[in-house]
């Protein structure tokens, strides 16, 4: 406890001291990150130190701010210190942290630093990811570097530690087929310009096909006392079937079992309908069980005739005609035949002297077609035979790229050659339902369903890439079109503009580089880069498979390099401009409403600002629709965003401006030297525009 002298006063023969005195502070310090340090990752651990002075420490008054936001509460308080871990963009950012002691005496420090954070990655895109064999999956090589390019890519398919591929120097999109059950993590590796090398992984369930079962039950009907032969076999020679099961009474609990055969012979002695069942498991542990249609009997009263159904075909596409008839032993003289075709329990058709009938099947499904015969004496037995009528379907898109502002729609056509119950989906580019346009009933046919960009409930979805999916439901299976992973992908070159012998990005003069989608390759991923003539190596990414609709596009390219550092070309190599078009998979939708800034100017570009932010950088740019615009400059010496500022209520229009005092985020006049500024817009829907760049130079 320190005492310091303040005063000393005469009073007779003695001088008095008034003293004060001075009690030891709480030290506090940041561990990391430290002040004036640069962070090179997007994860930020804030530790902080504290030790007592005089008093014990009051661990309830620590505070922890980070950029204007107080996020003590999910900070980790403990006596010897406290962390907070967070992510952060890159950036300049100020963190403070403050502590008290019991008797209310505090220290606080405050910190800047810089996040530099540098993304390299593989992005292994595949799918679909899980299926039975055999199992074609697409596979799509994608991979981010913010610090340069991605100059290869290659695939092992099969995870086995073996590359399939050589190396590829453009991004290139394959497919494999996985004839085996397994697990598969399939392996993209890909390489930077800086050889570097980053892989990540595609997880690929592929399973075994349960057998189908084929089954006969002879004869299904007669008197009572009825043998009945029964089969059940796999319809795949190689299926390893360990046990065959009978169900003869259809009551869930099987009857017979063997690990050789599926033929048997049982006895019906009780008059009635049983709905036999054979079930049967492969060696993998799969099983199957039959549909019954063909396998249900009914013993009849003593004297009842035997009837035996016919039908072809018993297997087609909607819309198929089937011909029916029968035989029949036994009994008297038989006086009525009578077909429930579709299996609803009423009878369809009606013949007093033949079986033969015939009917046009319209709607897929599984049918349990039924004929029945009554002799003279009223005697009646009746047998099933299973029609099995699949369903055709078919869905495109004729023009995959529409502005839902304009009041324009994506038309989906589908066609059925069945009456099938079906859906069309409209999917978001993570697989999220995101509008349901048809789920009804139809008949066979072709339509055209409309979307008009809006969500279930009506609201504008965002700028982005959409799937279209048919579903529609075959004797209670779904089955399903979607074209996300057989189609698209097959690169090609889309014609771009000619290039200027030069260009001066610091006198609002990038290198425009105009581009064209067609028509006939659809909305498009694309990829462009700037490399080197001679050496084959990419220098910049400029657009990294990001989709774009049909029409011309324009992207600028100001001269820097990833790093923020000018281009140069080595003695000898000249740049070279490279693009390429990834057609979108022929079910993609591109939804296109983003904003879009044009005519992009900044004044001065040689820039002086004032302390007191009273001398302004004015930027000049069209604008197509209403939007908030943010902009950022970057300290391209630094790599540090040093201004992030939000300005909303912008409507569309030409010659919009927009003013900077040339501050940084907290009001301090920047250093010297060259920036870029990026200037977005983003619209109520959450669509945002390419971001526009500009440099100037700040000097003093």
């Amino acid at each position: 406890m320190p005492c310091t002298a303040i005063q000393s006063v005469a009073s007779g023969k003695k001088n008095l001291f008034l003293a004060k005195l001075v009690y030891d502070a709480p030290n506090i310090e940041f561990l990391t990150p430290t002040d004036g340090s640069i962070v090179e990752s997007n994860q930020v651990t804030f530790s902080v130190s504290y030790a007592e002075g005089e008093s014990a420490l009051d661990l309830t008054t620590f505070q922890l701010i980070s950029n204007g936001s107080d996020v003590t509460g999910q900070t980790n308080i403990t006596d010897g210190g406290a962390t907070f871990d967070t992510t952060l963009s890159s950036g300049e950012y100020t963190a403070s942290a403050a502590i008290a002691d019991i008797t209310g005496l505090s220290s606080s420090r405050t910190i800047d630093f810089t996040v530099q954070a540098s993304v390299f990655q593989a992005i292994a895109e595949c799918g679909p990811t899980s299926g039975s064999a055999p199992l074609t999956v697409s596979f799509r090589s994608k991979g981010e570097f913010t610090e340069g390019s991605i100059v290869a890519y290659r695939w092992d398919f099969d995870g086995d530690g073996s590359y399939d591929t050589g190396y590829d120097s453009v991004a290139t999109d394959y497919s494999r087929t996985f004839s085996q059950s397994g697990t598969f993590d399939a392996v993209l590796e890909v390489q930077n310009n800086l050889g570097e090398l980053a892989t990540d992984i595609c997880h690929i369930d592929v399973t075994d096909v349960p057998p189908e079962v084929i089954t006969n039950a002879t004869p299904s009907n007669g008197p009572i006392q009825l043998v009945v032969d029964f089969s059940c076999t796999s319809d795949d020679a190689n299926d390893d079937i360990t046990l065959y099961e009978w169900d003869f009474d259809g009551d869930g609990n099987y009857d017979y079992s063997s690990t050789t055969s599926g033929g048997t012979s049982y006895t019906y002695d009780e008059v009635g309908t049983y709905a036999a069942q054979c079930r049967l498991t492969e060696a993998s542990g799969l099983t199957a069980v039959s549909d019954n249609i063909d396998t249900i009997t009914s013993p009849r009263p003593e004297g009842s005739p035997t009837v035996a159904a016919t039908a072809s075909p018993t297997t087609g596409t909607a819309p198929v005609t089937v011909n029916f008839d029968g035989a029949v032993t036994g009994g008297s003289t038989i006086i009525l035949y009578e077909w429930d075709f579709d299996g609803d329990g009423v009878y369809d058709a009606t013949s007093g002297t033949s079986p033969e009938a015939s009917y046009n099947y319209e709607a897929a499904g599984l049918f349990a077609a039924t004929l029945r015969v009554t002799d003279d004496a009223g005697l009646s037995s009746q047998d099933t035979i299973a029609i099995d009528i699949g369903a055709n379907a078919s869905l495109s898109i004729s023009d995959d790229t529409f502005q839902p502002e304009y009041g324009e729609t994506a038309a989906v056509q589908t066609t059925l050659s069945g009456t099938v119950p079906v859906r069309v989906l409209i999917l978001d580019d993570s697989y999220n339902l995101v509008r349901t346009l048809v789920d009804t009933t139809r008949d066979a046919g072709t339509y055209d369903d409309y979307w008009d960009g809006a969500d279930d409930d009506g609201n504008l979805l965002p700028d982005g890439v959409y799937y279209a999916v048919l579903e529609y439901e075959v004797a209670g299976q779904t089955e399903q079109i979607d074209l996300t992973y057989t189609t698209g992908g097959s690169e090609y070159n889309p014609t771009r503009n000619s290039f200027p012998s030069s260009f001066s990005p610091y006198e609002n003069d990038p290198l425009d580089i105009e581009f064209t989608v067609p028509d006939s390759q659809g909305a498009s991923e694309i990829l462009a880069f700037v490399g080197l003539f001679n050496t084959d190596t990419r220098v910049v990414t400029l657009v990294n498979r990001e989709p774009f609709g049909v029409g011309t596009h324009t992207i600028y390219w100001d001269g820097l390099l990833s790093d923020g550092s000018f281009a140069t070309a080595p003695s000898g190599d000249t740049f070279l401009f490279g693009i390429w078009g990834y057609p979108l998979p022929d079910n993609a939708i591109y939804l296109s409403s983003a904003p879009v800034i044009s005519d992009f100017s900044v004044q001065p570009t040689l820039f002086s600002p004032a302390r007191d932010g009273s001398r302004l950088l004015t930027i000049q740019f069209d604008l197509s629709k209403d939007a908030t615009l943010e902009l950022a400059v970057e300290n391209l010496a630094t790599g540090a965003l040093m201004f992030q500022g939000e300005y909303p209520g912008y409507t569309a229009g030409s010659n919009q401006t927009l003013d900077w005092d040339g501050l940084n985020d907290t009001g301090i006049l920047p250093d010297k030297g060259e920036y870029r500024l990026g200037l977005t817009a983003r619209d109520s829907s959450g669509s945002t525009s390419l971001t526009r760049y500009m440099l100037i130079k700040v000097f003093y």
